[in-house]
């Protein structure tokens, strides 16, 4: 595969319409659904900016860095393959302006880390990238200390100190943590403390949740000569090097701020909403205005904030609001909460031709016998989430559906 010579780069850019939908482009032959690849984009973009960009917001200035979990079951969707592309292309593309912290993440490893980067630059930033939570923290609850760490560094802090026996005190300077990990809904349920579920760490995190993909090739090393592949990986590293090099403050052009602050007066929290997102919602307004210098990043060299960038900033976090509810759902489940939502699982995956009651039981006899699954039916269908119809005779007569996705006989 060809590469460019980032060396002689000019600030004129390569992607015809932006860096995020030329990344895409480059991924499209890889199974992981495309909206991860989108959110790998802009992490890869939020990780070029780190501190060196900033919107200032009277009493502080913000900073253009994420915490992001992508947040699939276990290898099926491929999370980490396609994490792995962005931080490698990112790697590539800034050498070595970007320091990534990969090891087994614990308090004392993360301050050092950040210590010996102050010294080699002045600035203690970085990337925190774990492919695989399970695989780095074992079944051990995440580390209640750390959780603290990540969450006052996510505000970017000018100065840090730490006292300790063997190292004396460790200086850390302008700080700025870009955060991507990748990891199960089961694995977050087992392991994160309680109470920061909800809390001050899980407000600041993105969490990219699917279920399914719309992707499938079976060769994918096969694709890897294809023009328009080459073309947009070339495209991706030119760009995400300029991307690198940008810094100064962003500003807004008239329209847009006056537009985000109609928002803002506007801004109404859904319904009945649950309670994790109390802390979420309050933070959004920060989040969004991240995700539009990122937007703005991702289209030029402006530094300016436009109406487009705050409108597709709304609309791409809103729609992963819809997906984030169901990881939320999941974490505040009792075992018999889980234990239905892996059932309804299965019979959504059938909602068009419904699935038998002998079918689903040969599905999940390894997990629970005919009185557990009669009552969890049972359950989902008082609730009316699922939906038992006779549609024929004999064996396999009844079957189940997904909420009123049946079809009848007739139609």
């Amino acid at each position: 595969m060809s590469l460019i010579d980032v060396s002689e780069s000019t600030n004129e850019r390569k992607c015809p319409d932006g860096f995020i939908l030329s990344y895409i482009e480059y991924t499209k032959y890889q199974e992981s659904p495309t909206d991860f690849h989108r959110w790998n984009a802009i992490f890869s973009i939020a990780s070029a900016l780190g501190r060196d960009c900033y919107l200032p917001r009277g009493y502080y200035d913000l900073y253009p860095n994420l915490y992001i979990f992508i947040v699939a079951d276990s290898a099926r969707l491929r999370k980490s393959t396609s994490a792995g592309i962005g931080v490698k292309l990112t790697k590539e593309a800034l050498t070595s302006n970007i320091s990534y912290f990969a090891q087994k993440i614990t308090p004392e490893a993360f301050i050092k880390f950040l210590q010996d980067r102050n010294e080699e630059t002045g600035r203690s930033d970085g990337v925190v990238y774990i492919s695989e939570m399970a695989t780095f923290l074992g079944k051990q609850k995440m580390d209640q200390s750390l959780i603290e760490i990540l969450t006052d560094y996510y505000e970017c802090p000018s100065y840090r100190s730490y006292t300790t026996i063997s190292r004396g005190t460790e200086e850390l300077k302008d700080l700025c943590i870009n955060a991507l990990m990748c990891t199960t809904p089961e694995w977050l349920k087992s392991s994160l403390p309680e109470d920061s579920v909800g809390g001050g760490f899980m407000s600041r995190v993105i969490m990219v949740n699917r279920t399914e993909t719309e992707r499938s090739n079976a060769t994918p090393e096969d694709t890897m000569d294809d023009p328009d592949v080459l073309r947009a990986r070339n495209n991706c590293l030119h760009d995400l090097e300029i991307i690198g090099r940008l810094s100064g403050k962003f500003r807004w052009s008239p329209d847009a701020k006056i537009l985000f602050q109609e928002w803002y007066e506007e801004l109404r929290e859904p319904e009945n909403k649950h309670a994790f997102f109390d802390a979420y919602y309050g933070r959004k307004p920060d989040t969004l205005l991240k995700l539009s210098m990122i937007l703005s990043a991702n289209r030029g060299n402006t530094l300016i904030l436009s109406t487009d960038d705050f409108q597709q900033a709304v609309y791409v976090l809103s729609e992963e609001e819809k997906y984030m509810i169901d990881v939320v759902q999941y974490l505040g489940q009792s075992e018999d909460g889980k234990n239905a939502a892996h059932i309804l699982k299965i019979i959504n995956k059938n909602k068009n031709e419904g699935i038998t009651h002998s079918d689903l039981m040969r599905r999940v006899s390894y997990k629970f016998n005919k009185w557990v699954l009669r009552n969890i039916i049972d359950t989902l269908e008082a609730s009316g989430e699922i939906k038992k119809l006779v549609v024929g005779s004999g064996k396999g007569a009844t079957k189940l559906y997904f909420g009123d996705k049946y079809k009848p006989e007739n139609e």
